[in-house]
């Protein structure tokens, strides 16, 4: 609450009552329990400025549930969505990015590391973070939307942190108290500045059309809720921007009517972990399309020669070990027998070369 109802000057707080500043005017009003985080849902912070339907769905989505989150009052709802939404936004962009590497063999030899390194582990989102920077320092095209979208999202975290702010306050499953001042602080600083952000970006993200193909016809996903009827089985999907269209299959799949993010990769059984966020499903397959590239990867950065040829370091120093034990004996026998022949030999030559220096 900003003004007074009665008069329109400016409320103070004082203890758990606004109070108006005229002193002719006996306005006051209790402060309701998170009412701090109520005010977050105001149009002045940024949501009169949304056109949800002329942005992809995975992402609109997000966005109305926070709003939802906040005008119920769920505070710890809305800690966990906010990092819901950068982590969305995060993984959107950088898979669409790599998905491009499935057709085109330029962009997989210039991104091969960070494929490797998406593939071969459990990303965190620390580590998500880390493979968009990488992207923006192999190529930061500053006309193409993902990438300036892409960018905004790091510079966004250089001045918010908002990872460090996740890893503190939720990471770990110990999420401060509601009446903290501290959350009210921080919560409404996070959600503010990716707010912002997106307005900012709203236009840019409207220019990236996500597509299924449905019996030769393209059909957008942008909006609440896209209307591609009752498919109930996995179909292709692709993204159009800058008039270049391609699949985005297999990081980011389309099924039974919901979009899947690509999660994690567990290589050693050719496993793939998908999540869907909206209703928060994870789904597990096995993708051959994953499967070859990040063998094709592991082939252009040599690690397959490097495997092998550690294995065979570990071979032939095993080897040189079992050498060593034949050629230096680790048992000895003493042989009595011929130890007293050699003294038998040797007594007369000492007693007669003691008979001759006693002449001298």
């Amino acid at each position: 609450m900003d003004t007074c109802k009665a008069c329109g000057s400016e409320l103070i707080r004082v203890g758990k009552k606004w109070v108006c500043s005229n002193e002719e005017c006996s306005f006051q009003v209790v402060i309701s329990q998170n009412s701090w985080f109520k005010d977050l849902v105001k149009e002045s912070n940024g949501w009169n400025e949304i056109n949800f339907n002329d942005v992809p769905s995975v992402i609109s989505n997000q966005y109305k549930r926070l709003h939802k989150l906040i005008r119920n009052g769920e505070v710890y709802g809305a800690q966990i969505k906010v990092k819901d939404i950068y982590e969305v936004e995060l993984k959107f962009l950088i898979l669409i990015i790599l998905s491009e590497a499935f057709c085109d063999d330029s962009k997989k030899q210039l991104y091969s590391s960070i494929i490797y390194n998406l593939l071969d582990g459990n990303p965190s989102l620390g580590v998500w973070l880390s493979l968009g920077k990488q992207i923006l320092t192999l190529n930061s095209d500053d006309k193409d939307p993902i990438y300036i979208i892409l960018k905004s999202l790091i510079d966004l975290d250089n001045t918010d942190k908002i990872v460090f702010w996740r890893n503190s306050n939720i990471g770990h499953g110990a999420l401060m108290p509601i009446e903290t001042e501290e959350l009210h602080i921080s919560l409404s600083e996070k959600i503010k500045g990716i707010l912002s952000n997106f307005v900012k970006n709203q236009n840019l993200y409207s220019k990236i059309r996500l597509q299924v193909k449905i019996k030769d016809k393209f059909i957008d996903l942008n909006g609440l809720k896209p209307d591609i009827g009752n498919n109930r089985s996995s179909v292709e999907l692709f993204v159009t921007t800058r008039q270049n269209r391609f699949k985005l299959i297999p990081l980011i799949q389309f099924y039974e009517n919901s979009i899947y993010f690509f999660d994690s990769y567990m290589n050693k059984k050719y496993l793939v972990s998908y999540l869907e966020y909206t209703s928060n499903i994870k789904r597990k397959t096995h993708d051959k399309m994953l499967s070859n590239m990040f063998s094709s990867v592991k082939n252009l950065l040599n690690l397959d020669l490097v495997n092998i040829k550690a294995d065979e370091g570990l071979f032939i120093e095993e080897r040189i070990k079992k050498v060593d034990e034949i050629l230096e004996p680790t048992t000895f026998f003493k042989y009595d027998f011929l130890r007293r022949k050699i003294q038998d030999c040797i007594n007369p030559l000492l007693a007669s070369c003691g008979a001759a220096s006693g002449t001298v």
